[in-house]
């Protein structure tokens, strides 16, 4: 599975503070990603961790921000085995 086809299932909050940023690399397909009832950008980053598209060091504190999703976004990798 790809990352923008994980984030069709993991959509972003309409509502959000981040879609803006998001819609600067989406432009016209932004609405598959975003919903009325999606996910705030933090629990985004939380489902991305417990999905495995990135390591958390359970021993620090959280240190992402949604620069990794937009970086994944846009790079668009493929998790081998499906998240």
């Amino acid at each position: 599975m790809n990352f923008r086809t994980w984030l069709t299932k993991n959509k972003l909050k309409s509502s959000d503070k981040m879609v803006g940023d998001l819609r600067v690399l989406a432009d016209t397909s932004t609405f598959r990603y975003i919903s009325r009832i999606g996910f705030n950008s933090d629990d985004v980053i939380i489902r991305m961790i417990e999905d495995g598209w990135i390591f958390q060091n359970p021993n620090t504190p959280p240190e992402f921000t949604f620069d990794v999703v937009l970086d994944h976004f846009d790079n668009n990798p493929t998790m081998i085995g499906g998240a």
